[in-house]
């Protein structure tokens, strides 16, 4: 499936340059790249902090307090290159979001290149598929409205292309917080506390089921974790994500 997926995505009307380096060739993001910048790094498995030790599963943190999330899965660090290809992907100055699903394409070929040499990775990505629902982090209606667009649900739509169960309409941000990045993670939890509700008319929905979260990148989790625990709260059984990049 990933074989087909990959091949899919190299053989799709994308630019002819590489993302990343610009040389000109077939693919959205070349060989070279991949090679050089996407390779597999092992992982906590909840929070998706990369860990030197290849024996260990979970890393601290999460042994210590716990985690919402099942599991969490990245592709990449949120570092060179990738994170000046999502600021591109997340931010268009000139107000065109015309190249965003080419860039979300972009994304999805590297997330299906490391899961070719990962196989938590590869393995998180044919359980996604087999979720009763996939569903791209939400945005507060205000900052979708400025930005035009969810970038999550474009990297999930190109993560999963033709997926029947990939849902809008089951998680809501209701709460428009200010850009966390840069705080520490008690800051943001405490910023982002009831920041998601499961979407009234559809909460039914979510009892007793799994779900996929999906977004492009997290720094320490703290938006999965409340996506995730207002998930929860409406009766989800299972509550996995899977992410382009981590930061750490």
């Amino acid at each position: 499936m990933l074989t087909t997926l990959l091949s899919s995505l190299k053989s799709a009307s994308l630019p002819s340059s590489c993302g990343v380096c610009a040389a000109f060739g077939r693919s959205a993001v070349c060989e070279d790249c991949l090679e050089q910048f996407a390779k597999p790094r092992h992982r906590c498995s909840t929070c998706a902090l990369p860990l030197i030790d290849t024996a260990q599963k979970r890393c601290g943190a999460c042994l210590t307090l716990g985690s919402e999330l099942d599991s969490c899965h990245a592709a990449v660090d949120y570092a060179y290159p990738w994170d000046a290809l999502l600021q591109r992907f997340k931010y268009s100055d000139s107000g065109d979001l015309s190249a965003q699903p080419a860039l979300a394409k972009r994304l999805a070929l590297v997330m299906h290149h490391t899961a070719g040499q990962n196989q938590n990775l590869a393995q998180a990505l044919r359980d996604a598929q087999r979720s009763d629902w996939i569903i791209p982090v939400a945005l507060h209606p205000e900052r979708q409205l400025e930005r035009g667009f969810n970038q999550a649900n474009a990297f999930a739509q190109a993560l999963f292309p033709n997926h029947p169960h990939i849902r809008n309409d089951l998680l809501l941000r209701i709460k428009n917080t200010a850009v966390q990045a840069t705080l520490p993670r008690d800051t943001r939890i405490h910023n982002l506390r009831g920041a998601f509700i499961a979407a009234p008319l559809t909460a039914h929905l979510l009892k007793g089921i799994r779900v996929t979260l999906v977004d492009d990148v997290t720094t320490t989790t703290a938006t999965l974790s409340a996506a995730a625990q207002a998930l929860r709260q409406a009766g989800a059984h299972q509550v996995h994500a899977i992410v382009f990049a981590r930061a750490s």
